[in-house]
């Protein structure tokens, strides 16, 4: 039988505890649940892991995080390991600010994590007030559901291992003076040295104004357009984009720092593909990110894409998915120190 580890440092109340069985009846493994300081895996290899978080009233479990600060002095192996999240909150707010932080942290440190993988408890299961409009049942009820469903995902990530790689880069920079750009260029060259005639790349520069942002339409309109692979909107790239990321295996968002968020036309990108997830299944598909800061934030902008492409349309985050870097001026970022061996790791990671 197989084993799902569960890590719950700051495991307190029945209603995680509840959260943590129904996760495991999903996945048809036994039961490995760790707490205890003494008991924290010492090898993570190939393991399906859950981890169970406790969120307090300002939005922290702070024995999580203390786990979390001597993983990562630890050096762990995360090879061929998958992982996911339940979070049981004391208020209405911190859960996807924590979920982001707690898994960019773990993905740093090489841990990956399948698409859509947390779901979270808010107090009286408000969150979960949408889900009734769409799922029968109570909110405990719908609680326990994907709380299953989550744990039969788990169950069924696997390493993928490609013949070839069709890779999508995507982005709205200007090559003549875009360091986050001239850096992708240099990981997908290093990649095509790996790959060969194995790699496949579409780039795609998105102009300024030629997406439109979502519209917020209802549930049902949203489905019948994508079930036509359309939109609401039609005439502008998102056609195009549509039909690139259903053929494609992983997607290079190439992201400069704007005020600690990504652009607002990859945002509009983000926010359009409500209908993709809907109707293609977009958890076998990688996501990786090449964020260059100015100064600082590097962190804010990756955090925002786990955020906007793997929590909510349900891309898979592979290992160290991102690469992040500090260029204040124009196209200089290949002058930092060490950048040579990043940029080959980072090729060699994605070329898996």
């Amino acid at each position: 039988m197989e084993i799902l580890t569960v890590i719950s440092p700051g495991l307190k109340t029945e209603k995680l505890r509840r959260m943590i069985s129904d996760v495991v009846a999903g996945t048809g493994y036994d039961l490995e649940l760790v707490t205890y300081r003494e008991d924290w895996p010492v090898d993570y290899r190939g393991k399906k892991l859950l981890f169970a978080v406790e969120l307090d009233d300002v939005g922290s479990d702070f024995e999580f995080m203390a786990y979390l600060k001597v993983l990562a002095a630890s050096s762990p192996n995360f090879e061929g390991a998958h992982a996911a999240l339940i979070l049981n909150a004391s208020s209405e707010l911190f859960s996807k600010t924590f979920a982001k932080l707690a898994i960019f942290n773990l993905n740093s440190l090489g841990l990956g994590f399948i698409g859509k993988p947390l779901v979270e408890a808010l107090p009286d299961d408000i969150n979960l007030k949408t889900w009734q409009r769409h799922l029968p049942g109570t909110r405990p009820e719908i609680l326990k559901k994907l709380c299953s469903d989550l744990g039969f995902r788990l169950s069924q990530a696997k390493p993928d291992k490609l013949d070839r790689l069709r890779l999508m880069v995507i982005h709205n920079s200007d090559l003549r003076t875009s360091n986050t750009l001239m850096l992708t260029h240099m990981v997908i060259q290093r990649l095509a040295q790996r790959l060969g005639e194995r790699l496949q790349v579409e780039e795609i520069r998105l102009e300024e104004g030629t997406i439109r942002d979502c519209r917020g339409c209802t549930f049902h309109t949203c489905m019948t357009f994508a079930e036509q692979k359309a939109c609401f909107y039609n005439g502008d790239n998102f056609d195009k984009i549509f039909a690139s990321i259903e053929d494609t295996d992983a997607i290079v968002w190439v992201c400069p720092n704007y005020n600690d968020t990504i652009s607002a036309t990859l945002m509009a990108t983000i926010n359009r593909m409500s209908g993709i997830y809907r109707t293609v299944r977009l958890d076998h598909k990688r996501i990786y990110g090449v964020v260059v800061s100015a100064n600082s934030g590097g962190d804010s902008v990756a955090m925002q894409l786990i955020d906007g492409l793997c929590l909510n349309k349900g891309f898979m985050l592979p290992p160290y998915f991102a690469l992040i870097e500090i260029a204040n001026e124009p196209l200089s970022v290949l002058r930092n120190k060490g950048i040579d061996t990043r940029i080959d790791a980072f090729a060699a990671r994605i070329g898996l």
